[in-house]
């Protein structure tokens, strides 16, 4: 149900749900982008060439201007495409970069979906669910690794796999008319496995009617979606439900049965938790590793 064309430098050329043809915004950037977010500088197109790659599509290059080499593979799955790749320094400094995945979607006089519970009509200006975390390039990331739009066309929607979770923002920019998914990271040469280097995964899709079960439009289509994509992120694998008690011996609590306790923080009383079928979960504090940092002195303004 869903189409991407790729340019040979990883544009967007072309975009169809269900068969129907997305009209795309003319001149805007679209695709792979990047920005040094140190320097505040603008996005640009990542650049490179796409090339065919055992049944997927590769984009992959060195963007010299922002001394970064990437790479990203383009994979079809059913009702979606899925995206990953990774974002590499050359510089062997410090730095701060944001990736970006545009898609240049007209959507004016659609929806954008906000929650389970609300929606707006998308005119100009930016549509976003953030919440303030104080990290990455704006200290603020969605609420959900999901976010979805619909216009004539359909429905369309971006997601970050759960086990690739990064910190990242999803946004639909009605003034641009462009479908937004921003990446930040900060790259090192210190870090170990993969010096200077930050990996990244991200899938378009659209809900199929078929696995949504009758959620047909809107943020409960594109979550139902999106658990279809992601099964075992959504796997229970707890045998028992029940309440969690965090600190407190459950033995001390008066007719304890009353309240289904499951899961017990702290784990003050194991012997009687697995008497009783309670899960024990022990909460150990390392006090006697921290290290007390001399009052912090800052640098006189000139």
């Amino acid at each position: 149900g869903l189409k991407l064309g790729l340019g040979p430098e990883g544009a967007v050329t072309s975009l169809s749900v269900g068969g129907k043809p997305w009209p795309l915004t003319p001149g805007a950037l679209s695709g792979l982008l990047l920005r040094d977010a140190a320097a505040d500088g603008q996005f640009v197109a990542a650049g490179g060439r796409v090339a065919a790659a055992e049944g997927s599509l590769r984009q992959a290059g060195t963007n010299a201007a922002l001394k970064l080499d990437f790479a990203a593979t383009y994979r079809a799955r059913p009702g979606a495409v899925e995206v990953q790749g990774f974002v590499h320094d050359l510089s062997g400094q410090d730095r701060a970069i944001t990736v970006r995945f545009a898609l240049p979607v007209q959507a004016a006089g659609g929806v954008w979906w906000q929650d389970l519970l609300n929606h707006e009509a998308i005119a100009g200006g930016t549509y976003a669910n953030l919440r303030h975390t104080g990290v990455g390039a704006t200290g603020n990331t969605s609420a959900f690794p999901w976010g979805a739009i619909s216009a004539a066309p359909g429905e369309l929607c971006l997601g970050v796999p759960m086990d690739r979770f990064v910190v990242h923002r999803l946004a639909y920019d009605g003034t641009a008319q462009c479908f937004t998914l921003d990446f930040d990271f900060g790259l090192s040469p210190l870090t170990k496995a993969f010096p200077s280097r930050a990996d990244f995964s991200l899938v378009i899709y659209t809900p199929d009617a078929r696995t949504v079960a009758g959620a047909r439009q809107g943020f409960r289509a594109a979550t139902a979606a999106y658990y279809a994509l992601f099964p075992e992120a959504f796997t229970r694998r707890s045998e028992k439900e029940g309440l969690w008690m965090p600190f407190t011996d459950i033995a001390r609590v008066q007719d304890a049965e009353d309240f289904n306790f499951a899961f017990q923080e702290g784990a003050s009383n194991i012997p009687w938790d697995e008497a009783h079928g309670i899960y024990s979960f022990r909460y150990i504090s390392p006090h006697w590793a921290m290290l007390w940092m001399p009052e912090r002195q800052e640098k006189p303004t000139p």
